[in-house]
């Protein structure tokens, strides 16, 4: 393979930050109890049936302007659909985001789903690989996806309801509080 040679990127912080994440839940589950040679290498599973949730919504107090969003994202995967992977898994977790204001206010919440969602699910599949990596029956990688038609189509039902004079369909609300 032949070298590229090294280029300068210059790096632009993201109109999307991402303030505190955690996870609420994770259940990993290894099907076949029994102790048998480990497996050396990752379970794809990347046409396993998964159930996903992802709940979104803005801080209470900033239905003006929204800028303070939270997202759960929660996932459980069925091994038994596939035998290749030996597993259950559950996983959830919540993740607080601020979005810039110079964004216009009806992509603000299409951005956070889309990529506050990519962000959430890259945290799950970097815990998965991890703990799963001390099963005997091996690490599980999940595979790389995106959220934009998710956000597309959330985009098109705001621009629809402010087209119609309608009150947009406000996301579930998230409650935040700050300690001081």
């Amino acid at each position: 393979m032949a070298r590229q040679p090294n280029l300068l990127i210059l790096m632009q912080v993201s109109p999307l930050q991402l303030k505190q994440h955690f996870i609420t839940k994770v259940s990993i589950d290894q099907r076949d109890k029994r102790i048998a040679a480990p497996i050396f290498g990752p379970c794809e599973i990347s046409d396993i049936p998964v159930t996903l949730n992802i709940e979104h919504g803005m801080a209470v107090d900033e239905s003006q302007d929204p800028r303070n969003f939270m997202i759960r994202l929660g996932m459980i995967f069925d091994g038994e659909k596939k035998t290749a992977v030996p597993y259950d898994i559950c996983i959830e977790l919540v993740g607080f985001f601020e979005v810039a204001s110079t964004i216009e206010k009806g992509k603000r919440a299409p951005l956070v789903l889309a990529n506050g969602a990519a962000i959430l699910y890259n945290a799950a599949r970097e815990c998965i690989a991890l703990l799963t990596s001390r099963f005997a029956k091996g690490f599980v990688t999940l595979p790389s996806v995106n959220f934009i038609d998710d956000a597309n189509q959330l985009e098109k039902q705001i621009k629809a309801s402010a087209r119609s004079g309608e009150k947009a369909k406000k996301p579930q609300k998230a409650v935040v509080k700050e300690e001081r």
